[in-house]
């Protein structure tokens, strides 16, 4: 087996296996609480901002400035500063859209309507004989 099909099989065995979801489920709730008590408590706070700090080191020590670049970039392009300027004129286009739409569509439509109502009239004339039903 590859290590795609291990995975695959492993994370399925857990999905399928609910007793071993359930033991998964409890021990990351555990660990969460975990987590909450040492940040929310005064007496570790000096230990987990130890942590804190050493995983902040080395994320530093990782970076690369042609990636960092493109995370800024990329954070720049998902800001508000760009999202909704990009959302009003969505809006915009989507309302001319419509509008234009119903400019044009709403006179077809009647005309279209005229045209089914002649042709069962025409329809009902023929069929009755020439004569026209009360109804």
């Amino acid at each position: 087996m590859s290590g795609s099909e291990v995975r695959t099989a492993s994370r399925n065995a857990v999905s399928c296996n609910h007793r071993r979801a359930l033991r998964l489920v409890a021990v990351l709730g555990v660990l969460t609480v975990v987590v909450f008590l040492l940040v929310g408590t005064d007496p570790n706070r000096g230990f987990v901002q130890d942590v804190d700090d050493g995983f902040l080191d080395l994320m530093v020590s990782a970076r690369t400035g042609p990636l960092v670049w493109v995370a800024k970039a990329l954070a720049f392009a998902g800001s508000v500063w760009v999202n909704w300027p990009i959302r009003v004129v969505v809006m915009v286009l989507l309302a001319v859209a419509v509008a234009a739409l119903m400019v044009v569509g709403a006179p077809r439509a009647v005309v279209a309507d005229a045209r089914t109502q002649h042709s069962d009239t025409d329809r009902d004339d023929h069929q009755s004989g020439g004569k026209r039903q009360p109804w």
